[in-house]
């Protein structure tokens, strides 16, 4: 009989061409794709590293320069209306939700890498109200809900609560095998791009800590318990018995948070 296991994840205008051609089948012109919309903002200084519209402004995270926020209300004449340059002066990567932009800032100076909360309101004044230096180097940032998702570099995935971005709190994280430089999420899942370790997904739910991971003998019950400390007698509480035909088995258990049991310890029996 297999040796059960447990593992823990913790968490907690596109421009569009014309291709023209003759319709003479001796004298058919060669095919030929022209924009129809050219537009850009020259930058001279700066190295842009990417971009997120909200309606009709661009937010440009453009390495030493900071964030840019470009209108784009006409697209043949972008201008810069505003911005804000990040204390470190590496902004790699941007989000958008709501009346804040998220940056993930590179850096070069520990004073202010990390997550940077920029409120943009008004364009043309942007302010900095909170953030988070991340242990690592923040290379890529989601947010989604009340949480901002920043790939870390070496320091992983990181979670932060931004529900008062005056008051950025980390909530949890995973510490990756790769070297996280971009993320996602989409439908209930976090992508994690993870270097030479490749693509990483990870759940996401509200109130969420971890999802334990059950690797047993498929077709044997088991049960999974929980205990929130390990002092004797260890009160072990059963969470489920249960018999499945296929293993990896995953069990999300929303009974974990911060609040009120900051940790728990898993077991798994099986007879």
């Amino acid at each position: 009989m297999k040796t059960p296991r447990l593992r823990f994840i913790h968490l907690l205008p596109v421009l569009a061409a014309l291709l023209t051609a003759g319709l003479a089948l001796t004298h058919a012109a060669p095919p030929s794709l022209q924009p129809l919309l050219p537009g850009k903002w020259p930058v001279s200084a700066g190295d842009s590293r990417d971009v997120k519209v909200a309606g009709n402004y661009a937010y440009v995270a453009d390495a030493r320069l900071g964030l840019q926020v470009i209108d784009v209300s006409n697209p043949t004449n972008c201008v810069r209306v505003g911005g804000y340059r990040t204390n470190s002066g590496q902004a790699y990567r941007v989000a958008v939700s709501g009346n804040y932009a998220y940056v993930a800032d590179l850096g070069v100076t520990s004073q202010g890498a990390g997550l940077q909360v920029i409120d943009v309101r008004n364009p043309a004044n942007c302010v900095r109200v909170g953030g988070y230096d991340t242990i690592g180097w923040a290379s890529g940032v989601a947010v989604s809900g009340n949480y901002a998702y920043v790939a870390d570099r070496e320091g992983g995935l990181q979670v932060i609560d931004v529900r008062n971005p005056t008051n950025c709190v980390r909530v949890g994280g995973y510490d990756t095998s790769g070297t996280a430089t971009g993320v996602t999420v989409v439908a209930g899942r976090i992508y994690v791009a993870d270097g030479d370790a490749g693509l990483l997904v990870l759940p996401t739910l509200r109130d969420f800590q971890f999802t334990v991971r059950v690797d047993a003998t498929p077709g044997v019950p088991f049960t999974l318990e929980a205990a929130t400390n390990l002092n004797t007698p260890i009160p072990w509480t059963p969470l489920l018995t249960t018999n499945v035909p296929a293993m990896p088995f995953d069990y999300v258990d929303f009974d974990v948070k911060l609040t009120n049991k900051p940790q728990k310890y898993y077991r798994v029996r099986q007879p």
